[in-house]
């Protein structure tokens, strides 16, 4: 008889949370869960025959509607494979997938309405309702729960012994899919990882062979017992033997007895210390010259530490033992060089002591003479928080050997006032040995204006940028080069969209004549400051006035740069244009009162008043004449007096004069209704009819 798993009735107990060590170790758990079970990369993925099958057969064995494979996830229950509902996922807090992964063995709830533990679930209190459950949790071989194989039904019920054991079966079978895929995907990795090293090892045979058979240097390697067991194309060149010849055979029956010697003698000296060293070896060539040799040699251990061959690069340094008199005689020149240069001349070794220094150097540093500087160490004349970086500087300009120009440093001299230096730095070899040569010239003085040039800058930029009030700085271009954020405001830009730009792009085509003679006004101007008023457009059309004081001023190189100050005074000329508007119409109709108090013909004067008040070309007053026509009776702009028009015609005239209504048409142009031959006379564009009522 099949033995079966632990059977487990749901209790309705959920475990209590508290601030215990035990509660973060199971929020920890429960990432590694997570974690082990996105590394599936199963979740989302689309339904797949396998897990269907077990799905069906799950359903079917247990005479469930409703059976499902389940994942889950961090927030959620995703269904992989589901029979019977067309749900993809719930909320964790909406299932009993949930509680069923918690514990081992088979969770059976056999009527979940009557269970407050899920009597509240969606899938229980509405569609489909669902009453009997039961789950087998997945759980991994590494201990981890990644879900459940469970069925469902709509009515209360249990399962069987065998239905139980069944199910059991059939979720090892699930989570043996489930896993399979990751051992696929393990072993894939693992041999590409294989595939991969094996590759980058071939790369590396044939990158090493490659440098061997292209290096200038002669590398080779002996056996203790001095047989070749490498020599590579530049050894075989200079001795003219092939690999064939050398390989295997040992130092006497290579080179002549005395070099062979002194090479097996050095390869002792190797293999004996177990460390590298550097010798001078001499080889006789093939073409009878005698080779001077700077031979670097090195031990070769196995796996286990044990020497069994010595290695060796050797280089041809005979042009260098010949240049080595000349070098001296070069260094000499260099030194009375150093010693009348008027700058300070010192040089440091690769262990960071001063090798060389000239007087002013001594000078500079504070130091008696030279000579009681060379010795000492550069950086006890750094300030100790300067040192680590001054150190790691020096490196830099050691290794890399290009000179490094115009660096600042600060200098501690001898007596511990400190100095602001310009630092030019070169490697050389001095006396045999690299070294760094460095000239030094006090600049503390350029260092304090610089400083003060900085602060004067950031005072200037608090003023201008944060200031209330409207500043521009025009080149001698007259393009804006600094915009403070008021006049960007008052332009209604973004001030980096006005930078490179003219004021001539925002300001009134009316006024581009006062922008453009601006520099004349200046120089006009008694104390050389413009003041002007200019219309500035914004990107929605609205003007902006603006009084503006114009001042020039120098530029950073001594240009003649203009600054800017403006005032928003749109309102104050918004009240002066009411105003003035006001007191004509005020004039236009006393003018009018005036001709009627007198008895004089008012109606030249009204169409002139019109004219002014509204700003137009033409004005025109019709009065009617006989039962059909219109008769202009006064115009203004150009003389139509006497012109009359038919009201049986379709015109804008005839509408207005019937319907008692204005018309405004912004293009006349193109209505049919308006007489084309009055338009045409002065080019009209726009144009507006008013009827005049008296007693109706």
């Amino acid at each position: 008889m099949t033995e079966l798993p632990p059977l487990r009735v749901w209790d309705g107990e959920q475990p209590a949370l508290s601030d215990s060590t035990e509660t973060w170790e199971a929020i920890g758990a429960e990432a590694a869960r997570v974690a082990a079970l996105t590394a599936l990369c199963i979740l989302d993925s689309p339904a797949e025959p396998r897990f269907d099958d077990l799905t069906a057969v799950a359903a079917r064995l247990c005479a469930a509607p409703i059976a499902l494979v389940s994942l889950i996830d961090a927030d959620r229950v995703w269904f992989k494979s589901r029979v019977g509902t067309d749900l993809t996922e719930v909320a964790r807090t909406e299932s009993f997938c949930t509680s069923a992964m918690d514990r081992p063995g088979i969770l059976i709830v056999p009527d979940a309405s009557a269970d407050p533990a899920f009597a509240s679930h969606t899938v229980v209190a509405g569609e489909p309702g669902v009453r009997f459950y039961a789950g087998v949790p997945l759980v991994s071989s590494s201990g981890f729960a990644y879900g459940t194989l469970c069925v469902l039904d709509t009515v209360a019920r249990t399962l069987t012994d065998v239905q139980q054991a069944d199910l059991t079966m059939l979720a090892r079978l699930v989570l043996r899919e489930l896993e399979a895929d990751k051992r696929t995907r393990e072993l894939e990795a693992n041999l590409a990882a294989k595939t991969a090293a094996e590759e980058s090892l071939r790369e590396t045979q044939q990158l090493l062979q490659s440098i061997l058979d292209n290096a200038d240097a002669m590398i080779h390697a002996k056996d203790l017992d001095g047989r070749f067991i490498l020599a590579n194309r530049a050894l075989q060149q200079t001795l003219g033997k092939p690999g064939s010849a050398m390989l295997g055979k040992n130092a006497h029956q290579v080179f002549p007895d005395a070099q062979a010697t002194q090479f097996m003698h050095n390869d002792a000296v190797i293999a004996a210390i177990g460390e590298r060293k550097v010798f001078d070896e001499e080889l006789l060539s093939n073409d009878g010259r005698l080779l001077s040799l700077r031979s670097t040699k090195f031990p070769l251990a196995d796996s286990s530490g044990k020497i069994f061959a010595v290695g060796g690069v050797s280089l041809d340094v005979t042009e260098l033992r010949e240049v080595g008199a000349a070098l001296a005689k070069s260094e000499q020149r260099w030194r009375a060089l150093a010693q009348t240069s008027p700058s300070a001349v010192t040089v440091v070794a690769a262990d960071g002591r001063i090798r060389y220094a000239n007087a002013q150097s001594a000078q500079l540093f504070g130091i008696e003479n030279e000579r009681a500087m060379v010795g000492r160490l550069a950086l006890d004349f750094i300030p100790g928080g300067d040192q680590e970086m001054s150190r790691q500087w020096f490196r830099n300009v050691l290794q890399h050997g290009p000179p490094t120009t115009g660096e600042t440093i600060v200098l501690e001299r001898a007596d511990a006032q400190q100095l602001i230096v310009e630092c030019h730095a070169g490697v050389l070899t001095f006396n045999g040995e690299p070294a760094v040569q460095l000239e030094m010239r006090d600049v503390s003085a350029q260092s304090a204006a610089l400083k003060e040039l900085r602060q004067s800058e950031q005072r200037f930029r608090a003023i201008f940028d944060h200031s209330p009030v409207a500043m521009a700085l025009s080149d001698e271009a007259g393009l804006w080069v600094e915009v403070n954020d008021a006049f960007a405001q008052l332009i209604g830009v973004d001030h980096q969209r006005m930078l490179g730009a003219s004021a001539l792009k925002y300001a009134h085509p009316e006024d581009h004549v006062l922008i453009e003679a601006s520099e004349r006004g200046q120089q006009d101007s008694p104390d050389g400051v413009l003041r002007m008023e200019v219309r500035f457009v914004r990107p929605s059309g609205a003007i902006r006035w603006a009084w503006l004081n114009i001042t020039p001023i120098d530029g950073p190189n001594g240009e003649k740069w203009t600054l800017a100050i403006a005032q928003d005074v749109t309102e104050r000329k918004l009240a002066e244009t009411a105003m003035r508007e006001s007191e004509e119409d005020l004039a236009a109709i006393a003018a009018v009162a005036r001709c009627v108090q007198t008895g004089g013909d008012f109606r030249s004067v009204v169409v002139s008043s019109l004219l002014s008040l509204c700003k137009a070309s033409t004005a025109v007053l019709l009065e009617a004449g006989d039962d059909n026509d219109l008769v202009v009776t006064a115009s203004a702009g150009i003389d139509l007096k006497g012109y009359q028009i038919n009201l049986a015609e379709v015109s804008v005239n005839a509408q207005v004069w019937r319907s008692e209504k204005p018309m405004f048409l912004a293009d006349a142009a193109a209505s049919p209704l308006a007489n084309q031959e009055l338009l045409a006379m002065d080019d009209t564009v726009s144009a507006l009819w008013h009827p005049i009522v008296v007693d109706g």
